[in-house]
């Protein structure tokens, strides 16, 4: 059987929704608890609008194609999230994996 018709009958994510869902929780993961310097490069680089205060999203800033595959400019995605995931009282771990596999992981049928 083809991969596609496995995915499909089992339900199962597909390579691109599980890419954004993993990329998706460790960056907020790492935004929220973590001290690195990407942490700190991530929090840098996020743009809270104040219509939605529990939100972030993330614009590319590169120049070049090099640019492009920094981390923070290939998460043009964070604009499909759409829960407060920002303040740390509201989420727990377990939400937050929910949460997300509600807005990546969608069935295709």
């Amino acid at each position: 059987m083809h991969r596609e018709t496995l995915d499909t009958l089992s339900g199962r994510a597909t390579p691109e929704q599980w890419a954004k869902y993993i990329v998706s929780s460790t960056v907020i993961k790492m935004m929220r608890e973590g001290t690195t310097p990407m942490a700190e490069k991530l929090r840098h680089r996020a743009y809270i609008n104040d219509r939605c205060p529990g939100r972030a999203t993330f614009c590319d800033r590169s120049r070049l194609k090099i640019g492009r595959q920094s981390l923070p400019n290939r998460l043009d995605f964070f604009r499909n999230i759409k829960f407060d995931w920002t303040r740390r009282e509201n989420l727990s771990t377990d939400k937050l994996r929910t949460e997300l596999k509600k807005t990546f992981i969608t069935k295709t049928t």
